[in-house]
């Protein structure tokens, strides 16, 4: 037995069965067959609430009858204030408790683009700085952010990391020497 089937049980026996047994009254006019059909009744249905409770307290002392814990995404790289440099490779972390996917934005202002989709579990996906699976422009600047949400559920559980900069890397010259 499942705790779903304890629930269900404690349903059946405490919401429907319990509240009919009243309305049949035993009276003196019954003849003792009916009497003795409707206390094996209540015998029949104090067995199964006393089974279901020595099941819950035994499920309850090996597992504990706790509830889930809450479902959460926290983004633990970038950090904000990181400089990253478009077309360089960063790994973008997370923690999480979810077993399905995750999508992975880039966001700036009102505008998302999308970076991935992958699975949750992982908690890490190397990132080619500015570059999106839509193929979007991505212009320097220091107002982005990485969001990762739960595509089931993107509005209860989504983390944003805190504000970083996309720069263009430096070009230098070295000096060369040339022999002729």
């Amino acid at each position: 037995m499942n705790y779903k089937t304890f629930v269900v049980g404690l349903a059946v026996i405490g919401l429907l069965v319990l509240p009919v047994l009243p309305a049949k009254a035993i009276t003196a006019t019954q003849p003792q067959a009916q009497i003795d059909s409707l206390i094996k009744q209540i015998a029949v249905l104090q067995a199964e609430l006393a089974s279901l409770q020595a099941w819950c307290l035994n499920y309850n002392a090996q597992y504990g009858c706790q509830t889930p814990p809450e479902k959460y995404i926290t983004i633990t790289s970038p950090k904000g204030g990181e400089k990253w440099i478009k077309g360089s490779k960063h790994k973008i972390t997370w923690k999480t408790n979810l077993s399905g996917n995750v999508v992975i934005n880039l966001v700036s202002g009102n505008n998302k683009y999308k970076i991935a989709n992958v699975k949750g579990s992982l908690g890490s996906y190397t990132w080619k700085t500015g570059f999106t699976s839509s193929e979007a422009k991505i212009l320097p600047g220091s107002n982005y952010k990485i969001e990762i949400y739960d595509p089931n559920n993107p509005s209860n559980i989504q983390s944003f990391s805190n504000y970083f900069s996309i720069i263009f890397g430096q070009l230098s010259i070295a000096s060369s020497r040339f022999i002729f």
